[in-house]
């Protein structure tokens, strides 16, 4: 899922640019093709957009949690 700033038409598809550099400096870029949708549509109901492979995503991917060490919150 993707939350942008401003308003999208629904419907419409957009481009998103990915832009990524490694600790060593190496970098890649890579285009999403997403489609707009009200905020209350699910992705499963969607039918699959031609040339493209449907997504269903994980509903466990949206409740990631990163366990804290005691060495990133100053406690012993």
């Amino acid at each position: 899922m993707l939350f942008v700033d401003g308003d999208l038409i629904p419907g419409e598809q957009y481009q998103v640019v990915l832009e990524a550099t490694d600790g060593g400096g190496r970098s890649s870029q890579a285009i999403v093709v997403v489609l707009a949708v009200q905020p209350a549509f699910r992705l499963a109901s969607l039918p699959p957009l031609p040339g493209m492979e449907t997504f269903v995503p994980n509903p466990a991917a949206f409740f990631i949690t990163t366990p804290i060490s005691p060495k990133n919150t100053g406690l012993s």
